[in-house]
């Protein structure tokens, strides 16, 4: 496996199902805030046969479509040849084709950002 570094096209077809197919909105603030400012670390992806599967930096990526960006840096281990991932399998079975098929939530935080909240102001209460 070599590895590469390229700007991954957010518009390939490259989601795994490492959240599902939610996204909590304030889990996305830091990683756009990081991407704004030029210190986002690249994403890590799978080259098996013709595809490109994300398998690290989801948020980062999800963040880089919401910011309107077209792609991003990406370190890519090339299998050199065509292994079906489970990664892809579970994707499919949960209908994650593109980055458009992950639901934001705006509503909501995310639980471990709502407990750790939480437990910051009731420490401060005191």
């Amino acid at each position: 496996s070599i590895l590469l570094v390229f700007a991954l096209m957010l518009s390939m077809s490259v989601v795994s199902p490492y959240f599902g197919d939610r996204v909590y909105a304030d889990e996305l603030q830091g990683r756009t805030y990081e991407l704004e400012k030029g210190l986002a670390e690249p994403t890590i992806v799978v080259k098996s046969g013709d595809r490109y599967i994300l398998v690290d930096g989801h948020h980062r990526a999800v963040a880089s479509v919401k910011l309107g960006l077209d792609k991003i840096d990406s370190y890519v281990v090339d299998f050199h040849k065509d292994i079906r991932l489970g990664m892809e399998k579970t994707a499919e079975k949960q209908g994650l084709n593109s980055f458009n098929d992950i639901t934001i939530i705006d509503d909501d935080q995310h639980p471990l950002i709502a407990i750790t909240e939480t437990i910051k102001n009731s420490q401060q209460k005191r």
